[in-house]
């Protein structure tokens, strides 16, 4: 993305919830350095799908997060992948495919999980993991 299409972007963003940063020399560089990498088409895009559904102006790293996609699963659904996947283990039935996230979860906590501490214990390391995934894959 060129300097000039972030300009453009960040501007239309400003304006679409009509909120312009007191700083604005700082925003853009803000801008540049979390989106600069992306594709203007499709932080553009982004922009137009929030602006329909979000009352809020967006965050440029909630913008990143948007257009680069493909976020972890929530802690109930690794917590549902990880009970399926152990009973597929225990009873010798086919193996679901796993996230790579659950994966790593599974390899720190280990198997036979089952009780609400259990739950917990799971939910918790798995919270932690996603957190450094999170930072690995959006970082620009």
């Amino acid at each position: 993305m060129t300097k000039d299409e972030l300009v453009a972007l960040a501007e239309r963003c400003w304006a679409t919830w009509n909120q312009w940063p007191p700083d604005q020399k700082a925003a853009y560089d803000a801008w540049w350095r979390m989106l600069s990498d992306l594709d203007a088409a499709s932080v553009d895009l982004m922009i137009t799908r929030l602006a329909v559904s979000n009352s809020f102006c967006p965050k440029v790293g909630e913008l990143r997060r948007l257009v680069i996609g493909n976020d972890a699963p929530s802690a109930s659904e690794a917590w549902s992948a990880y009970l399926k996947l152990d009973s597929a283990i225990n009873h010798g039935t086919q193996v679901p495919v796993v996230d790579e996230i659950v994966k790593r979860t599974v390899q720190r906590c280990g198997s036979g999980l089952h009780t609400n501490g259990d739950r917990q214990f799971f939910v918790d390391a798995y919270n932690e993991i996603v957190a450094f995934w999170r930072q690995d894959k959006y970082a620009p």
